[in-house]
């Protein structure tokens, strides 16, 4: 099973698709990215009490994952009432490339004031490149992945948001394949291609203190097996939704 990342489609061209030339292909579990990186920037935008001027930090050029989420953000510009994208660099989803590419970016547009960014190491870089130029409380900045650094920048107030979720993935993978080994096929549910709707804006310290305890912390808090068909045989649907984790281990949505 391939995770997080599809063929581009000239590879699919030359590979094939699922169950396809590669028999033992059997499926593809991605997050809808362009999904992410839309929620991402209307979170960012909602910070700005005045016309947004957005900046995109992109992973690496031609990956899959990084032109989804550019044309997330892209599109999202589409209507010229919420404000302008300056510009997308690509920074290599590294801290320090999105940190020395943060700088430049505010030494060329005075004015900004949203930074998006595809991941959150890319985010706390830019979020630091802010503080040193005077800057990181008067600028959105958010990234991508829910992951700790992110989300203990979110619980200081200094990060706006990140989308989490993504984290998740191998655990829907396997249950997918332990249903599957099983004789319960995926592919009459969910497809071959499945893009799981377990995106979550954490953009208050209350949501980031949940995610961070239950999905990072104590993932054994969560009871996979109300996930699974074979487990839960009056479970007619696959639903992965952030909402069902927390259900699934105890909790209730944080406000």
């Amino acid at each position: 099973m391939l995770l997080h990342n599809d063929l581009t489609q000239q590879q699919r061209d030359e590979a094939g698709n699922e169950r396809g030339l590669i028999k033992n292909w059997i499926g593809t579990l991605t997050t809808d990215e362009y999904k992410v990186s839309l929620l991402l920037i209307k979170a960012l935008s909602s910070h700005c009490s005045k016309a947004v001027e957005a900046v995109g930090l992109s992973g690496i050029k031609s990956n899959p994952v990084s032109l989804e989420r550019e044309a997330g953000l892209g599109d999202f510009f589409l209507d010229p009432t919420r404000g302008r994208l300056l510009q997308i660099v690509h920074a290599d989803w590294s801290y320090a490339e999105g940190k020395d590419r943060a700088a430049r970016l505010l030494e060329r547009y005075p004015d900004l004031n949203v930074i998006w960014a595809a991941n959150d190491a890319m985010a706390v870089g830019a979020l630091d490149a802010a503080k040193e130029a005077g800057k990181g409380t008067v600028i959105a900045i958010g990234g991508q992945g829910g992951f700790p650094a992110a989300l203990e920048r979110i619980r200081s107030g200094e990060l706006k948001a990140t989308v989490g979720g993504t984290a998740m993935t191998g655990a829907w993978a396997l249950v997918l394949l332990y249903d599957y080994h099983h004789g319960l096929d995926f592919a009459n549910d969910v497809g071959l291609h499945y893009k799981p709707d377990h995106a979550t804006v954490i953009d208050s310290p209350e949501k980031a203190k949940k995610f961070g305890s239950i999905v990072i912390e104590h993932p054994d808090r969560i009871d996979f097996r109300s996930f699974s068909k074979v487990f839960t045989p009056k479970l007619e649907h696959y639903d992965f939704r952030y909402e069902k984790v927390l259900e699934a281990a105890g909790e209730t949505p944080a406000r």
